[in-house]
């Protein structure tokens, strides 16, 4: 009975953890949104920001590379070492994101820098690291938007 408690307990807080966690994320976009309602300002949110947002998250160069190969690994569906415009769009609406990632050709010709055609491996990585650069610098611009201290902004840039 003990060990069953003890556990039930465990689920309890964790489903609580993660409730509170959901519910944190929705306040703070609600606000952000309302932030950006006051300053009339609109923040701009890119097709690729959810892919983008996760490969954020890396601890090396050698670790981001690596997600960026695994990435490049499960679009190309027909494992033929390059992608055009179909399949990196299939593929990326493949990914479990919600809503699903939709390229549009623009911004697939504003992805591969204009060259469109195939993308391989190497240029895809390049491609990738680009986009990540700039998302950084979106949500760092973002982020000083919603920062009132004016002190701080010139530090940041």
């Amino acid at each position: 009975i003990i060990i069953v408690g003890w556990t039930l307990l465990q689920v309890v807080v964790a489903v609580l953890l993660d409730n509170f966690t959901a519910a944190s994320n929705d306040e703070k976009a609600s606000q952000s949104a309302m932030m950006a309602d006051l300053h009339g300002k609109e923040y701009v949110h890119l097709s690729l920001d959810p892919v983008l947002a996760q490969l954020s998250h890396f601890d090396t160069d050698y670790d981001l590379s690596s997600r960026i190969r695994t990435l490049f690994e499960v679009i190309d569906a027909d494992d033929s070492g390059g992608l055009d415009y179909d399949e990196l769009n299939h593929g990326m609406g493949k990914l479990q994101f919600d809503p699903p990632i939709k390229l549009s050709r623009h911004e697939f010709y504003r992805f591969t820098q204009g060259a469109g055609g195939v993308v391989t491996l190497e240029d895809f990585e390049m491609h990738m690291r680009r986009e990540l650069k700039m998302y950084a610098q979106r949500q760092m611009a973002n982020a000083m938007e919603l920062d009132n201290d004016s002190e701080i902004a010139p530090i940041l840039i």
